[in-house]
């Protein structure tokens, strides 16, 4: 089910895309006045002020807060999944589409023109090494391989929840050099375990431009809510306007502008189906915002020290 609150922003949103429809009805008769006026809208687009991080105030608190009893070991993996999940959803949602305008995230004032977009990807790479981190620090070697199979139940329900983008963060996290040389850890499996970890990789797999992947989130096209990949119209966007010039013969490349148009109301129409409705845990949550992560090399050390090859 859906608690609604698609991440339009409002008014100003819809006006954009009031425009953006205006200006391809008048396209067929006015096709460079239609490019132009369409240029203007995005370009200008990138310009409005953005509103806040929905988590800045809820960051400060869970720093303060006290989420000492959480740990992964004691809570439900399901649950776990749900507050990762409307995490997730929250960030997602709060993206306006101006932030996906000329590569704003790639910019030095990225954190100005696509704060959302920012705050996600730095979220993608927290879960990710704080997945691989919550390995390395698990000395016991029974211990670690429930771990292991924990996380990749939790790589299921997230697929379950359609939280695609969270899914390859804890995929990357159970890939990373440290977690996968632990041979003794992963032979502690199961063999469906291990299948089940394939059949998610094969699934989220780059092959192919992400071929897998692409038709599973186009078979949710009639459900909700979801969370796509969000690096992959990262991607695309980089590439089309890269590998596409804005003029072709002094007229504005309608080709060009109307492929990044297709991806961004793409976001747009994922960001419509709202977000869920799991019922939020305080302590969970702050558990959830103050991840610990290590960095790549002590990652190495440690793993090193637990099993040495």
């Amino acid at each position: 089910g859906s608690s609604g609150g698609g991440g339009g922003g409002g008014g100003s949103d819809d006006m954009l895309k009031s425009l953006l429809s205006f200006v391809n009805e008048i396209k067929p008769e006015h096709p460079n006045e239609a490019n132009k006026i369409k240029l203007v809208i995005l370009r200008g687009a990138t310009a409005r002020p953005q509103s806040s991080n929905p988590f800045k105030r809820r960051l400060k608190a869970a720093k303060n807060s006290s989420s000492a009893r959480v740990d992964v070991f004691s809570l439900d993996t399901r649950e776990l999944a749900e507050q990762i999940t409307l995490v997730e959803s929250e960030l997602f949602l709060s993206i306006k589409s101006s932030e996906f305008f000329n590569q704003c995230w790639r910019k030095n004032s990225k954190k100005k023109s696509s704060p959302h977009i920012v705050w996600m990807v730095e979220r993608f790479n927290t879960v990710s090494y704080w997945i691989s981190s919550t390995i390395v620090m698990c000395k016991e070697l029974k211990k670690r391989i429930l771990l292991v199979k924990k996380l990749i139940n939790l790589a299921e329900i997230l697929l379950e929840f359609r939280n695609y983008n969270c899914l390859m963060a804890v995929l990357g996290g159970l890939n990373n050099a440290s977690v996968q040389r632990l041979k003794q850890t992963w032979a502690g499996l199961k063999g469906t375990e291990k299948i089940t970890f394939d059949g998610l990789l094969n699934l989220m797999d780059s092959k192919l431009n992400f071929k897998l992947y692409r038709e599973s989130l186009a078979s949710d096209m009639a459900q909700f809510p979801v969370v796509p990949y969000l690096g992959i119209y990262l991607r695309d966007l980089t590439f089309i306007d890269d590998g596409n010039p804005d003029f072709i013969d002094n007229l504005l490349s309608y080709e060009k502008i109307t492929m990044l148009g297709e991806i961004i109301m793409e976001v747009e129409h994922w960001q419509s189906h709202g977000g869920y409705n799991f019922k939020r845990n305080a302590e969970q949550e702050a558990f959830l915002l103050k991840l610990v992560v290590l960095p790549e090399d002590t990652l190495f050390k440690l793993s090193e020290a637990l099993e040495a090859h």
